[in-house]
């Protein structure tokens, strides 16, 4: 058997088939959670006067990383090292989101604005590294929703929260998946 030499437009396209196969299920998981939590701590900010239901965000990576690992897709036989390293800049982006959260609960800080700006960065460099045109607009988004994060005030601030996250999180994962099932119908007519 013999190694194809792949041309230039077939190595740009594979990390971003891998990418689009395998990362668009995490998106969608952490970010509908992220925004059921969101959803859940917008209505205590208007109902119940005390500040504990900060304390919820710890139960983001509990929920979401559970439902990660019983959903997660099996590892690519033979990933690019591109892949490699935006996998590896995914996991840094959930970290970061993580101690946002649990600095939120006892610091007084833009952390909203401080998350929304990390997956927006995120996602601009995933559209620039692997010239994902269709990832480009929710990446403006995002930025503009991390923007508008500093000029509103408490619950107004979880729901532009909620608006940076469906940016940056859910609309590229259902551009992921779109693009992975129109890959694999198209594998499939070949």
């Amino acid at each position: 058997m013999t190694d194809k030499t792949l041309t230039f437009d077939e190595e740009v396209r594979l990390p971003r088939r891998q990418v689009a196969s395998v990362e668009h299920r995490a998106m969608l998981i952490w970010g509908w959670t992220t925004i059921a939590i969101a959803l859940t701590i917008f209505a205590l900010m208007l109902t119940v006067p005390d500040g504990k239901w900060q304390l919820l965000w710890l139960a983001l990576p509990v929920i979401a990383g559970t439902l990660h690992v019983k959903f997660q897709k099996p590892v690519l036989p033979d990933p690019t090292s591109l892949y490699l390293m935006l996998s590896s800049v995914s996991r840094m982006v959930i970290g970061v989101i993580f101690v946002c959260a649990v600095a939120g609960c006892y610091f007084t800080y833009p952390s909203y604005f401080i998350v929304i700006l990390v997956l927006a960065m995120w996602c601009g460099v995933s559209a620039f590294m692997l010239d994902y045109s269709r990832l480009k607009g929710p990446c403006v988004g995002g930025f503009a929703m991390a923007a508008a994060i500093l000029n509103v005030s408490g619950p107004t601030t979880v729901a532009v929260f909620m608006a940076g996250v469906i940016a940056t999180l859910v609309v590229p994962g259902y551009i992921m998946r779109s693009d992975a099932r129109k890959e694999q119908t198209t594998a499939c007519d070949r």
